[in-house]
């Protein structure tokens, strides 16, 4: 799983470049979740069901 969303880079643009290179390696299916943009009160309400996955990528870095 990618989490992306809030960052101080271009994460729109980012994390497909990632999803890619993961995807293509053929050793991963790739489900990407994103944050509610900073402030939205869904925020509190934002976990993705990290148990699911043997391997996390943040592609984040705003509010937890």
């Amino acid at each position: 799983m990618i989490i992306d969303g809030q960052n101080n880079h271009n994460w729109k643009a980012t994390t497909p470049v990632l999803e890619g290179i993961l995807k293509r390696s053929g050793k991963f299916s790739v489900d990407v979740a994103t944050s509610p943009p900073k402030g939205d009160k869904a925020l509190a309400q934002f976990r993705p069901e990290l148990k699911k996955y043997s391997v996390v990528v943040l592609n984040y870095n705003g509010e937890t």
